[in-house]
């Protein structure tokens, strides 16, 4: 199906056949130059030179644009499908039983066994080729002339015909054999360019692979450390969790003891209560003098209860022990503390970032005027009043601070929060960078490194060259920086949720770096290290 609609693509609709030397009308419909030409001719004689398909007036300039790219198109065309019936080409002079022909000439326009190429003439005006069924191919469809020479300013192969008397005359003109020598040695080039090319390819893929490899075992080893972590830090909730519940335990079984002691001897008393009221109920009862007189338990009891100054029963009086609530909440808290005080080197030991984590302090001899620094040199807040300073010729002239530390080698990691108004860059500058003017911007000069947000906009910028990032969520109020000096890459990673690897950049740094910050209508925090 697909060769077929390819071939009515390359027929000319008036002879229906593969073009032969196309030319394409001002309407873009192409035709066989010897087509359209006959129908013009025909048409000249009613006056309404037109295109037979559309009907649109066409010019004598259309019937000499010669569309090479179609030309070329249906000749490697009709090339194929001569190769496709190579093998049944017959020798011409086997009669009886004809043979495979292994070689044709285009001079005697036969095709040759192998016995009777033997006796072929070979002077040099007969030209063997491979063997091919239809000689139209090599012929020329203007002059039907076999094709000898290749005009190199129109790139198609002519006849004898075209180079002397045709529309070629004057052309860089070569022979078939030389031209395709050329063309051949042109093709070894680019044949050597692209075995380099695949090559390269092919290394850049071992070696991504090395790399997939290198990271797939990275990551199988950062989730054993995950994993690990979480039931290290799990572990330690248990373990909080259960000393909570034992002291819980501990202090309910204190009260309880207490309440259930307090219940027997009430009950007990209880008891001795009752036994008294019925002696008492007894003696009262009795109509006997003598035997109510003589009663010593009910005098006793008379004595105890009246009598006699009574007791004060403290255990009746003091009050029930309840459940201490702030013991509770007390024996909490530390608990959690303990697992507060545990997190840090559980988190060191197994977070790599943290191992780089360093402690940034700023320098107040380089803050503008327009900033404050903290007493603690963490925070840095933006003033819309200028403040007045001692003039420092380290001091920026812009809305920016550096870090007093400079990082000359290793790697290094370190956080830092903001508001969620204002615009912030963060990044690494040389301490050299100017102080003043438009060069002493942050991510405008050669000396600087940064991350830009604001306005619900995030960009990187290096010497002037700003490129906007992709990031879920533009609003930002934690960020951290990861440099690896030696590598030459400053990574920024948004930390407030979702977490996001926001941008890398690469370069080569030949100065010690300071972490620097721009801050404008907002407040920069850097967090301490764990």
């Amino acid at each position: 199906m697909a060769v077929k609609t390819l071939k009515s693509e390359l027929s000319c609709s008036v002879c229906l056949d593969i073009y032969t030397c196309p030319v394409m009308l001002g309407c873009g419909h192409n035709f066989c130059r010897v087509c359209i030409q006959e129908v013009i001719k025909q048409q000249t004689k009613y006056r309404n030179e037109s295109c037979p398909e559309c009907r649109r007036t066409c010019t004598p300039e259309d019937l000499h644009r010669v569309n090479f790219n179609l030309g070329n198109i249906a000749e490697y065309y009709k090339s194929l499908q001569d190769g496709h019936s190579t093998k049944k080409v017959p020798c011409t002079y086997c009669i009886q039983f004809p043979g495979s022909a292994v070689r044709t000439c285009l001079h005697c326009e036969a095709s040759f066994c192998k016995n009777h190429l033997e006796v072929h003439c070979k002077s040099k005006e007969h030209v063997l080729v491979d063997p091919i069924t239809s000689l139209q191919s090599k012929k020329c469809r203007i002059h039907s002339e076999f094709l000898k020479y290749f005009c190199v300013t129109d790139q198609v192969c002519i006849c004898k015909s075209c180079y002397m008397l045709g529309e070629h005359q004057g052309h860089q003109i070569e022979l078939l054999e030389k031209a395709s020598l050329i063309k051949k040695e042109q093709l070894k080039k680019v044949l050597e360019s692209l075995k380099l090319q695949r090559k390269g390819f092919k290394g850049r893929a071992d070696a991504l692979r090395s790399i997939l490899k290198q990271n797939t075992k990275k990551v199988v080893r950062l989730k054993r450390n995950v994993e690990a972590m979480h039931r290290s830090f799990r572990e330690c909730i248990i373990d909080a969790h259960v000393n909570v519940v034992n002291e819980v335990g501990r202090h309910l079984g204190d009260v309880s003891k207490q309440i259930s002691d307090k219940i027997s001897y009430v009950e007990n008393r209880a008891a001795e209560l009752s036994e008294d009221l019925r002696h008492v109920q007894t003696a009262c009862n009795k109509r006997d003098p003598l035997f109510v007189l003589r009663d010593k338990v009910s005098s006793a009891i008379y004595e105890k209860r009246f009598a006699s100054e009574p007791n004060v029963d403290h255990k009746l009086t003091s009050p029930a022990q309840d459940m201490d609530k702030l013991l509770i909440s007390l024996i909490s808290q530390k608990s959690i503390e303990g697992v507060s005080d545990r997190l840090p080197l559980l988190l060191s030991s197994k977070l790599v970032h943290l191992k780089y984590k360093v402690n940034i302090l700023l320098s107040e001899a380089t803050a503008s005027n327009y900033l404050t620094v903290s007493a603690d040199r963490k925070t840095v807040k933006y003033s819309k009043e200028k403040l007045f300073h001692e003039p420092r010729p380290e001091q920026f002239k812009t809305s920016q601070v550096l870090s007093a530390k400079s990082f000359n080698s290793g790697k290094h990691f370190w956080e830092v929060r903001t508001s969620r108004s204002g615009v912030k860059a963060i990044g690494v500058a040389y301490a050299t960078i100017e102080k003043s003017g438009l060069k002493a911007f942050l991510g405008y000069n050669e000396k600087s490194w940064c991350l830009i947000w604001g306005h619900d906009q995030v960009e990187v910028c290096h010497n002037s060259d700003c490129k906007q990032i992709a990031s879920r969520d533009s609003t930002m109020y934690a960020v951290g920086v990861f440099l690896d000096y030696e590598a030459g890459r400053l990574s920024f990673y948004r930390l407030c949720s979702p977490v996001e690897h926001l941008h890398t950049i690469t370069a080569r740094f030949t100065e010690p770096l300071h972490a620097a910050f721009y801050v404008v209508d907002s407040w920069i925090k850097i967090n301490p290290p764990a």
